[in-house]
């Protein structure tokens, strides 16, 4: 870095600042007509989940569509779908029209959690719900697993924001009834495996591996771990959930993470740095197209535990 680009300690501590507010983060999906009981607006079996999600994101609201089309979806950040309606029940499923929908939804830098199951819950009609949830990703969902409480395991917990994240870090979560992912395209990430199986429980998608610009998604090959009755408060499904938004959601995201590890610390610090004057861009905090002191007071602001 020349001289011209370095920045002194002293001219780093008289640098004022005012962190940005994040905005309250819309979570969106199927309505209770269509999404029955695991609805993310209204669902029943879906009570935890919310309170989970609005306790550790406060100003988080939830809303629901009969069906998937890009108005709707222009009005969320954040998409939840479950291909299950109850537990022995399954969703319509989605019509190509909604499958595309979705799909641009991503590319376009929405982010999605999607949950599907096992392949005979719902009947006949099961495989097709599945499918149409994950289809746009490519997963495939089969396979019906053992009855609660089953083990799931991931190897690495440190190498993921989701298994270790601001909510904690967890090596392990707990499943039911589940199906497994018996194809993963090479752009999806393995996190965690059903142990039953040993085939993937839980994949992500990074931002821009579906393509340029797209945004992350995360897919559960189970779902009757994250519905009433299941998911407790305090668990490691509880916090596999909240690392799951804190991971996606825009307005929660930690921007100043540089390095994505969970922590805003002297690594970032350098980063940024070193991208001093240029455009950034993923430095840019501000996103005013220079990387400045604005940006460090940003990054300041934000020193420590992403989500603190």
């Amino acid at each position: 870095m020349s001289s011209s680009s370095t920045i002194g300690a002293a001219a780093l501590l008289a640098i004022a600042f005012t962190p940005p507010t994040p905005a309250a983060l819309v979570i969106g999906g199927f309505d209770a007509t269509r999404g029955g009981g695991a609805s993310i607006a209204d669902g029943d079996l879906l009570d935890t989940f919310r309170d989970s999600i609005t306790t550790a994101f406060p100003g988080t609201t939830f809303s629901g569509t009969g069906t998937l089309t890009a108005e709707y979806l222009e009005t969320i950040d954040l998409l939840v779908l479950f291909s299950a309606k109850g537990g022995v029940s399954a969703i319509t499923p989605l019509s190509l029209d909604e499958q595309s929908a979705v799909m641009d939804f991503v590319s376009q830098g929405g982010p999605a959690i999607l949950f599907v199951d096992n392949d005979s819950f719902g009947g006949a009609g099961s495989d097709a719900a599945n499918e149409s949830v994950v289809d746009f990703v490519g997963l495939d969902a089969t396979g019906t697993g053992s009855g609660w409480s089953q083990p799931a395991t991931i190897a690495d917990p440190e190498a993921s924001a989701l298994a270790s994240g601001p909510f904690g870090t967890v090596a392990n979560w707990t499943v039911g009834w589940s199906g497994w992912f018996d194809f993963v395209p090479r752009d999806g990430i393995v996190i965690g495996t059903i142990d039953q199986s040993g085939l993937p429980g839980l994949v992500v998608f990074p931002p821009d591996a579906i393509g340029p610009g797209s945004a992350a998604v995360v897919a559960y090959a189970d779902s009757t771990g994250f519905v009433d009755g299941y998911l407790a408060v305090g668990s490691n499904n509880e916090t596999l959930l909240l690392n799951s938004i804190a991971y996606l959601a825009p307005a929660t995201r930690c921007i100043a993470d540089l390095d994505d590890n969970g922590i805003v610390d002297g690594a970032d610090l350098g980063l940024l740095l070193a991208a001093w004057n240029t455009a950034g861009p993923l430095e840019d905090l501000d996103g005013n197209g220079t990387v400045d002191g604005a940006d460090l007071g940003v990054l300041l602001g934000a020193w420590g535990p992403c989500g603190a």
